[in-house]
């Protein structure tokens, strides 16, 4: 009798130890979310955005540039968000906070001639939601490399024959 509860003790204890050690993992990228910093991505409407389809049918998921802007001022009043490539290759849509919704239609599809692919830059805070606080937003603008050196052509020497 001591025996089994001597082994249902050792039991709980170490069930007790793993949830614990689990709860620490969770908390951690949890709270790293939490600070400000870039999400680059495709712009869209939260009404397309949720849904993953655009009013022609195309899936978002799989490809958000097909989202046009005369599309996104349609449905501006529902709001915006960014689609967000995840390692999976698929895009996983995050809705804007009022104030960020504001600042895409204002500083985006207000001055932009573009009329799909619009990929921006929002700096700001993630929720636990997905949901993102935005403080600023831009077109988003690759890198680019400086141009390679072009150097002038070696002179050629002439390859001597075996007769």
């Amino acid at each position: 009798m001591q025996r089994i509860t001597i082994c249902v003790s050792i039991v709980v204890l170490f069930i007790a130890a793993i949830s614990l050690f689990a709860v620490e993992k969770i908390k951690v990228p949890m709270q790293q979310n939490m600070s400000e910093r870039s999400f680059t991505g495709y712009l869209s409407d939260q009404m397309c955005g949720v849904s993953g389809k655009d009013p022609m049918g195309d899936d978002l998921f799989m490809n958000p540039g097909k989202n046009t802007v005369a599309n996104m001022k349609t449905y501006a009043k529902s709001g915006f968000g960014i689609f967000i490539k995840e390692a999976n290759g698929k895009f996983a849509y995050h809705k804007f906070d009022a104030n960020g919704s504001n600042m895409a239609k204002k500083e985006i599809l207000e001055k932009t001639t573009m009329k799909s692919n619009i990929m921006v830059t929002a700096k700001g805070t993630m929720q636990k939601d997905g949901m993102i606080n935005v403080k600023s937003i831009m077109i988003y603008k690759p890198a680019t490399k400086p141009a390679a050196k072009l150097l002038p052509p070696k002179e050629a020497k002439p390859i001597p024959v075996r007769k």
